[in-house]
């Protein structure tokens, strides 16, 4: 063993009461662990063959187009809407919301029928029951809603979803409040 390696990897172990050197120590041991992509990485190589890992179209968001990025806790969120909103299914307009929007949460609506269509509804009701929807959501606190020249919803900002939660926290199940709490943990997020 070398030398360097050995001190090196005594500094983990070592007890240190001067709060910086504490900090950079604790850098160091989190530099050291692999990321979550790290471990799946090599979990993902035990279970496929390099060979059939080649021949299978994956999905990686660093080269292809077209994705969104979504919250982990995505299907809770849509859940906790739904329960909400006592009958009226909020969760198809809110991911037809994200799926059009960017990381920065702003989306520029210019065909309202378009959305409507993308969020499962149809016939002569679907944008009236799509602004139902779009209503209902900006009431709970999930998005903010801008009138344009084009429609009553042409600009919307998506609000952090779980701000929204947390302050509608005494209106939900507290079941489904505690689990989405447990995978906030589980995916490192926060209510702010």
């Amino acid at each position: 063993i070398d030398i360097y390696d050995f001190f090196d990897s005594m500094t983990a172990l070592i007890v240190i009461s001067n709060k910086e050197d504490c900090m950079t120590t604790q850098k160091t041991i989190t530099n050291r662990r692999k990321s979550v992509d790290e471990r799946n990485n090599e979990l993902m190589k035990t279970l496929w063959t390099e060979e059939e890992l080649n021949k299978i179209p994956r999905w990686n968001r660093k080269i292809n187009h077209g994705f969104a990025t979504l919250p982990r806790a995505l299907p809770l969120i849509t859940l906790i809407q739904d329960k909400l909103s006592n009958g009226k299914p909020l969760s198809s307009t809110y991911l037809s919301l994200w799926f059009r929007g960017n990381d920065d949460g702003f989306i520029n609506i210019k065909n309202e029928k378009d959305l409507a269509i993308e969020s499962g509804f149809s016939g002569e009701r679907a944008v009236s029951t799509w602004k139902s929807r779009m209503k209902l959501l900006q009431e709970f606190g999930f998005i903010e809603i801008k009138k344009g020249f084009e429609n009553e919803f042409q600009y919307i900002l998506l609000i952090n979803p779980f701000i929204a939660i947390h302050r509608l926290k005494d209106t939900i199940q507290e079941g489904l409040y505690t689990k989405l709490t447990e995978r906030m943990l589980e995916v490192g997020s926060k209510w702010d």
